[in-house]
């Protein structure tokens, strides 16, 4: 994962090509890098119950949620961490014409950017 990657698009695929009784929810948040310089960035990944799976360049990772949000040190604070349910991905998409990230506060994009 880098903050260069496809991970909004892919992301917002995942959600486009789920089934809709699924109960996938897309996630945009804040995330940091676990390796040095344990850089921050936007990211967009998706959650089945207690499952993430993040599908960003070309790959494909399953993991725990509390395993994943503790590795990557996500924070469910507002304006720097938002879910989108299916219905609520679609609207964002019609409204806004791309994958994101739509929600996620100016300084979430600041901070982000102080660390590229």
């Amino acid at each position: 994962m880098n903050n260069k990657g496809d991970c909004f698009a892919a992301a917002g695929r995942e959600m486009i090509h789920a089934e809709p009784e699924t109960k996938i929810k897309l996630v945009h948040a804040m995330v940091q890098h676990p390796l040095p310089p344990k850089n921050s960035f936007l990211h967009g990944f998706n959650i089945i119950d207690d499952t993430v799976i993040d599908t960003s360049n070309d790959d494909y990772v399953m993991m725990d949620k509390d395993e994943y949000f503790e590795t990557f040190n996500i924070k469910q604070i507002e304006g720097m961490y938002v879910e989108y349910d299916m219905w609520e991905t679609l609207i964002k998409l019609a409204r806004t014409g791309h994958f994101g990230p739509w929600d996620l506060k100016k300084e979430a994009y600041e901070l982000a950017l102080l660390f590229e």
